[in-house]
């Protein structure tokens, strides 16, 4: 007897009864062949969610033979993303097996077929991006009136009005944290730098940590420096705001013109960086630590050279 296997899907745990109404209608669907179920999956995430991110699935496919069916309620159960769709169906195919959705009457790769699963797939994807839209709509509507929506920024706290109505309104202790790191970078600090100020001061998230780059990054941005301040930190950080790999090595490279001929030489006549690393190293030339360049550094240095307009 052939065998089956049930998937099905839906974006959170709250849907528990989707599943059950999918797994039924899979299974009648099933009986009706004469199938045999083997096992049932499911998932709890959105349909526009990678492969890889879905347990469910992949156990699925992992649990295909060949000849096997895999049997979902409707395509959208798959994945509501044409890409994300015709990658199921190819792991599925390698495993010798089949994917059967109630929503689609053929499971043969006509083109009939073929034409009716792509547009099956696009109405989903169009129809997850309005969701989104609509989604986006309602919060963006909900800040502009101080409507509390989604997380709650560092700076502002939840409060409920007489009419039950949830606001959002400043947290004058937390907002004193985010002007602080302000001042901070104002001064010419890099992220860096901050976050070693945050720590040795105290100054944490609201869930107690050292604040990651990324957050400082956002609590300063739009922050001006004086000009002064300005140049100073520009000859310590390159354009992103990153420590200068090159530049922090050019007093090195000033010092000894021979390497900095050598590169330009060795990256000139088409030399890989790994190829670079490694006639520097026959030349004796070494980090001041003594260890050999390595392709990184090469490929960050010829980046930079690239920047200056030496090549």
């Amino acid at each position: 007897m052939q065998q089956a296997i049930i998937y099905t899907r839906t974006s959170t745990q709250k849907q528990e009864d989707g599943h059950i109404a999918q797994f039924d209608a899979c299974k009648l669907w099933a009986e009706t062949e004469g199938l045999e179920i083997k096992s049932t999956y499911q998932d709890f995430i959105s349909g526009g969610s990678e492969i890889d991110k879905r347990i469910g699935f992949l156990s699925a496919i992992q649990d295909l033979n060949e000849g096997d069916i895999l049997i979902a309620h409707k395509r959208d159960r798959i994945g509501r993303d044409v890409i994300i769709n015709a990658v199921a169906e190819n792991l599925i195919r390698s495993k010798g097996a089949t994917l059967k959705t109630l929503d689609i009457e053929s499971m043969e790769d006509t083109p009939e077929s073929i034409f009716a699963r792509t547009l099956m797939d696009a109405v989903a994807s169009l129809e997850r991006a309005k969701i989104r839209a609509r989604t986006k709509a309602v919060l963006m509507s909900k800040k502009s009136r101080g409507l509390v929506s989604g997380n709650i920024a560092l700076g502002q706290q939840k409060m409920v009005d007489e009419d039950g109505i949830k606001r959002l309104v400043a947290n004058d202790e937390e907002q004193a944290k985010i002007d602080l790191v302000r001042s901070w970078r104002s001064e010419g600090l890099t992220l860096k730098e901050i976050q070693a100020r945050c720590e040795d001061q105290g100054v944490s998230t609201r869930q107690g940590y050292t604040p990651t780059l990324t957050t400082i990054r956002r609590w300063t941005e739009g922050v001006k420096m004086t000009k002064k301040v300005k140049k100073k930190y520009e000859k310590r950080v390159d354009k992103g705001g990153r420590p200068s790999g090159f530049r922090a090595h050019n007093r090195k490279l000033d010092q000894d013109k021979a390497l900095r001929a050598l590169l330009i030489t060795y990256a000139s006549s088409g030399l890989t960086q790994k190829g670079i690393a490694e006639k520097l190293a026959e030349s004796g030339l070494t980090t001041a630590k003594g260890n050999p360049y390595d392709a990184k550094q090469i490929r960050r240095w010829i980046n930079e050279l690239k920047e200056d307009g030496a090549l």
